[in-house]
């Protein structure tokens, strides 16, 4: 029975390993995001199809991720 705790434990470690990896890729790109984002403060026009707006192009950018980040956990189901 030794053997199968080992190969739990490898299991779990590489789970963790996993979760890890995958935290400090998000932690980067919203750290990067959020550098694009800063650098960019200008204002731009955005054309809707009945008018346009004026806004800082940092709003645009925010809410354009949040934006992509909804759509794509309700389109990978990782939004329950």
């Amino acid at each position: 029975m030794t053997d199968e705790e080992t190969i739990d434990e490898r299991r779990e470690r590489r789970i963790r390993m996993g979760q890890t990896v995958r935290v400090l890729v998000v932690l980067v790109v919203i750290g990067l995001l959020a550098l694009f984002a800063a650098l960019n403060t200008a204002d731009v026009e955005i054309d809707y199809l009945f008018g346009d707006v004026t806004a800082p192009m940092i709003i645009v950018i925010a809410v354009s991720a949040v934006a992509g980040l909804i759509i794509g956990l309700v389109a990978t189901g990782r939004g329950d």
